[in-house]
Protein backbone atom coordinates (compact mmCIF):
# COMPACT_ATOMS: atom_id res chain seq x y z
CA UNK A 1 0.00 0.00 0.00
CA UNK A 2 1.26 3.46 -0.76
CA UNK A 3 0.35 6.82 1.11
CA UNK A 4 1.12 9.83 -0.43
CA UNK A 5 0.72 13.24 2.07
CA UNK A 6 1.33 16.34 0.41
CA UNK A 7 0.21 20.34 1.67
CA UNK A 8 1.63 23.64 1.67
CA UNK A 9 5.26 24.62 2.24
CA UNK A 10 5.08 23.92 6.68
CA UNK A 11 1.62 22.25 6.90
CA UNK A 12 3.08 19.56 8.41
CA UNK A 13 3.89 16.61 5.95
CA UNK A 14 7.36 15.55 7.55
CA UNK A 15 6.20 15.88 10.96
CA UNK A 16 3.43 13.61 10.10
CA UNK A 17 5.19 11.29 8.39
CA UNK A 18 7.82 10.75 11.12
CA UNK A 19 5.10 9.58 13.75
CA UNK A 20 3.49 7.33 10.97
CA UNK A 21 6.84 5.37 10.84
CA UNK A 22 7.16 5.22 14.48
CA UNK A 23 3.63 4.61 15.04
CA UNK A 24 2.81 2.11 11.74
CA UNK A 25 6.37 0.92 10.87
CA UNK A 26 6.31 1.59 7.64
CA UNK A 27 9.07 2.45 4.85
CA UNK A 28 8.65 6.70 4.69
CA UNK A 29 10.15 8.08 1.34
CA UNK A 30 11.22 11.86 2.68
CA UNK A 31 11.03 14.76 0.92
CA UNK A 32 14.06 15.92 -1.04
CA UNK A 33 16.05 18.64 0.87
CA UNK A 34 19.18 20.53 0.56
CA UNK A 35 20.90 18.07 3.14
CA UNK A 36 19.87 15.04 1.32
CA UNK A 37 19.16 14.92 -2.34
CA UNK A 38 17.89 18.67 -3.13
CA UNK A 39 21.21 20.77 -4.00
CA UNK A 40 19.02 23.14 -6.22
CA UNK A 41 16.42 24.24 -3.37
CA UNK A 42 18.56 27.06 -1.58
CA UNK A 43 19.91 28.25 -5.55
CA UNK A 44 16.08 28.11 -6.40
CA UNK A 45 15.26 30.69 -3.87
CA UNK A 46 17.92 32.70 -4.45
CA UNK A 47 16.97 32.76 -8.08
CA UNK A 48 13.87 31.40 -9.58
CA UNK A 49 13.56 32.46 -12.89
CA UNK A 50 17.25 30.90 -13.35
CA UNK A 51 16.83 27.61 -11.54
CA UNK A 52 13.04 26.80 -11.53
CA UNK A 53 13.72 24.42 -14.36
CA UNK A 54 15.97 22.65 -13.36
CA UNK A 55 15.17 22.27 -10.00
CA UNK A 56 11.72 21.15 -10.99
CA UNK A 57 13.13 18.50 -13.55
CA UNK A 58 15.79 17.55 -10.30
CA UNK A 59 12.00 17.08 -8.40
CA UNK A 60 10.57 14.98 -11.05
CA UNK A 61 13.51 12.59 -11.46
CA UNK A 62 13.96 12.24 -7.48
CA UNK A 63 10.25 11.49 -6.55
CA UNK A 64 10.03 9.14 -9.77
CA UNK A 65 13.12 6.80 -8.06
CA UNK A 66 11.51 7.07 -4.89
CA UNK A 67 7.85 6.08 -6.50
CA UNK A 68 9.54 3.18 -8.30
CA UNK A 69 11.00 1.79 -5.01
CA UNK A 70 7.82 2.34 -3.21
CA UNK A 71 6.03 0.36 -6.04
CA UNK A 72 8.17 -2.35 -5.40
CA UNK A 73 8.26 -2.41 -2.03
CA UNK A 74 4.27 -2.22 -1.88
CA UNK A 75 4.67 -5.33 -3.82
CA UNK A 76 6.17 -7.27 -1.57
CA UNK A 77 3.35 -5.83 0.86
CA UNK A 78 5.19 -3.55 2.64
CA UNK A 79 3.77 0.03 3.84
CA UNK A 80 4.83 3.12 1.86
CA UNK A 81 4.47 6.43 2.96
CA UNK A 82 5.52 9.57 0.56
CA UNK A 83 6.06 12.90 2.26
CA UNK A 84 4.92 14.99 -1.00
CA UNK A 85 4.03 13.26 -4.02
CA UNK A 86 5.21 13.73 -8.10
CA UNK A 87 1.81 14.75 -9.16
CA UNK A 88 1.88 17.40 -6.35
CA UNK A 89 4.68 18.91 -8.04
CA UNK A 90 2.49 19.92 -10.82
CA UNK A 91 0.89 22.51 -8.94
CA UNK A 92 4.89 24.11 -8.16
CA UNK A 93 5.04 24.12 -12.42
CA UNK A 94 1.90 25.92 -12.84
CA UNK A 95 2.90 28.65 -10.05
CA UNK A 96 6.40 29.19 -11.16
CA UNK A 97 4.96 29.73 -15.61
CA UNK A 98 2.16 32.37 -13.41
CA UNK A 99 4.89 33.78 -12.05
CA UNK A 100 7.12 33.87 -14.80
CA UNK A 101 10.06 31.76 -13.76
CA UNK A 102 9.85 29.23 -16.35
CA UNK A 103 8.63 29.86 -20.29
CA UNK A 104 6.25 28.02 -22.48
CA UNK A 105 8.62 25.90 -23.80
CA UNK A 106 10.19 24.96 -20.55
CA UNK A 107 6.53 24.26 -19.22
CA UNK A 108 5.48 22.01 -22.44
CA UNK A 109 9.52 20.36 -21.93
CA UNK A 110 8.09 19.42 -18.39
CA UNK A 111 4.91 18.11 -19.30
CA UNK A 112 6.32 16.15 -22.05
CA UNK A 113 8.76 14.68 -19.31
CA UNK A 114 5.81 13.78 -16.91
CA UNK A 115 3.71 12.06 -19.99
CA UNK A 116 7.02 10.01 -20.53
CA UNK A 117 7.29 8.77 -16.84
CA UNK A 118 3.59 8.70 -15.79
CA UNK A 119 2.71 5.96 -17.12
CA UNK A 120 5.19 3.90 -15.08
CA UNK A 121 3.78 4.80 -11.78
CA UNK A 122 0.72 3.61 -10.52
CA UNK A 123 -1.87 5.87 -8.27
CA UNK A 124 -1.40 5.61 -4.55
CA UNK A 125 -3.79 3.99 -2.44
CA UNK A 126 -4.74 7.19 -0.27
CA UNK A 127 -4.02 10.32 -0.78
CA UNK A 128 -3.72 12.93 2.46
CA UNK A 129 -3.68 16.45 1.66
CA UNK A 130 -2.98 18.68 4.77
CA UNK A 131 -5.32 21.93 4.25
CA UNK A 132 -3.66 25.00 6.55
CA UNK A 133 -4.58 29.25 5.62
CA UNK A 134 -1.93 30.96 4.50
CA UNK A 135 -1.40 33.00 7.37
CA UNK A 136 -0.44 29.76 9.25
CA UNK A 137 1.70 28.86 6.64
CA UNK A 138 3.19 31.99 7.28
CA UNK A 139 3.78 31.72 10.67
CA UNK A 140 5.35 27.90 10.68
CA UNK A 141 7.71 28.99 8.07
CA UNK A 142 8.72 31.87 9.75
CA UNK A 143 8.87 29.08 12.77
CA UNK A 144 11.47 26.56 11.33
CA UNK A 145 13.53 29.10 10.27
CA UNK A 146 15.26 27.68 6.97
CA UNK A 147 17.33 29.91 5.53
CA UNK A 148 16.28 29.32 2.12
CA UNK A 149 12.83 30.21 2.76
CA UNK A 150 12.78 33.43 4.47
CA UNK A 151 11.86 35.34 1.68
CA UNK A 152 8.86 33.32 0.29
CA UNK A 153 6.17 36.15 -0.66
CA UNK A 154 3.26 35.87 0.00
CA UNK A 155 1.44 36.38 -3.37
CA UNK A 156 3.71 33.13 -4.41
CA UNK A 157 1.88 31.51 -1.66
CA UNK A 158 -1.39 32.42 -2.32
CA UNK A 159 -0.60 31.26 -6.31
CA UNK A 160 0.19 28.02 -4.87
CA UNK A 161 -2.63 27.69 -2.32
CA UNK A 162 -5.08 27.88 -5.43
CA UNK A 163 -2.99 25.53 -7.98
CA UNK A 164 -3.15 22.38 -4.94
CA UNK A 165 -7.01 23.45 -4.81
CA UNK A 166 -7.24 22.45 -8.42
CA UNK A 167 -4.86 19.81 -8.41
CA UNK A 168 -6.58 18.12 -5.39
CA UNK A 169 -10.21 18.55 -6.93
CA UNK A 170 -8.13 16.89 -10.46
CA UNK A 171 -6.74 14.05 -8.49
CA UNK A 172 -9.61 12.95 -6.22
CA UNK A 173 -11.49 11.88 -9.50
CA UNK A 174 -8.03 9.11 -10.17
CA UNK A 175 -7.84 7.73 -6.81
CA UNK A 176 -9.44 8.75 -3.12
CA UNK A 177 -8.22 11.66 -1.42
CA UNK A 178 -8.60 12.66 2.09
CA UNK A 179 -8.54 16.66 3.04
CA UNK A 180 -7.14 16.88 6.30
CA UNK A 181 -7.58 20.23 8.26
CA UNK A 182 -3.83 20.63 9.28
CA UNK A 183 -4.33 23.99 11.38
CA UNK A 184 -5.42 22.11 15.17
CA UNK A 185 -3.19 20.32 17.59
CA UNK A 186 -0.83 17.94 15.94
CA UNK A 187 -2.37 15.07 17.81
CA UNK A 188 -5.63 15.84 16.56
CA UNK A 189 -3.96 15.77 12.88
CA UNK A 190 -2.35 12.99 13.36
CA UNK A 191 -5.69 10.65 14.28
CA UNK A 192 -7.36 12.03 11.75
CA UNK A 193 -4.71 10.62 9.18
CA UNK A 194 -4.72 7.41 10.98
CA UNK A 195 -8.42 7.35 10.89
Amino acid sequence: MIIVITGLIGAGKTSICEALEKSLKCKVFFEPLPETDNFMLEEYYKNPKKYAFSMQTLLLALRFQAQQEAQWRSTRGELCIMDSSIYSDKAFLEVQKACGYIDENEYKAYNKLCEIHFPFLQYPDLHLHLQLPIDEEINRIKKRSRNCECNIERSYLEKLHDAYNDLIQHLSRLYPVKIINADKPFDNVLEDCIQ
